[in-house]
């Protein structure tokens, strides 16, 4: 199976923009992807808009006519807020998840943060969906894992050199591959064994084989860590939580 990514450039119109991801949708179509994934916030450059408008509308279209499932990030404005967000669409051109971010930095004041992650049924595979901050919340990821997810999405603005080990972490501990999207930054595939291939221009193609995993997926033991999680006067309750 063949995984796309693609880098593109920040154009001033939607008309430009769509003209630049059709020719990324169709050369990722010639080379065998299945997939394409591009980065977040890709649009609009300034301002917000629905999940449900012209740039929505453009995405199924392209997914529809490439038979791609095509994922990209949306700077969303809804209910009066405003939330970091990723359509997911499969290559009938149908929605097939709608993300908004749940992690946010402190500075990020601006924004509004979402309720649930998304693991999205696509033709790839059953898909965990992170978006920026996500990446560095270990749990948040390892339950996308528990749900279901077989292979991990990840999109971002702007990759700090620094996330790179713990895009290399999400992928190994987990045991999944973790394809990550980025306007500058790292960005590539992290397979399941820790190594990595890298995004070496605007449009990468990267081939996933169905090899089993070299080493058992590691089990959640909640008891463990118990006596770190308890409250300081906070006895256990009757079911086995903690209060």
């Amino acid at each position: 199976m063949r995984l796309a990514l693609f880098r593109p450039p920040s154009p001033p119109a939607l008309a430009e923009l769509a003209e630049v991801l059709i020719r990324a949708a169709a050369a990722a179509r010639r080379r065998g992807a299945r997939l394409l994934l591009l980065p977040a916030g890709l649009w609009p450059p300034r301002g917000c808009e629905p999940a449900d408008g012209p740039f929505a509308e453009m995405l199924a279209a392209i997914a529809r006519q490439y038979r791609l499932d095509l994922l990209a990030g949306l700077v969303e404005e809804a209910f009066g807020h405003r939330f970091d967000a990723v359509l997911v669409f499969g290559d009938d051109g149908t929605a097939r998840g709608h993300y908004r971010r749940v992690h946010l930095w402190p500075e990020e004041r601006t924004w509004t943060a979402g309720r649930w992650g998304l693991v999205a049924p696509l033709g790839c595979g059953a898909s965990g969906v992170l978006l920026g901050a996500d990446l560095w919340v270990p749990e948040y990821v390892r339950a996308l894992v528990l749900t279901g997810a077989a292979l991990l999405l990840g999109l971002e603005r702007n990759t700090p050199a620094a996330a790179e080990p713990l895009l290399r972490a999400r992928a190994l501990e987990n045991r999944r591959p973790l394809l990550w999207a980025a306007k500058t930054g790292p960005a590539g595939l992290w397979r399941p064994d820790g190594s990595c291939e890298l995004l070496a221009e605007d449009l990468g193609v990267f081939t996933l084989t169905d090899e089993a995993p070299t080493l058992a997926t590691p089990q959640r033991q909640p008891l463990l860590y118990r006596p770190v999680c308890r409250a300081p006067d906070g006895p256990d309750t009757a079911d086995g939580t903690v209060t």
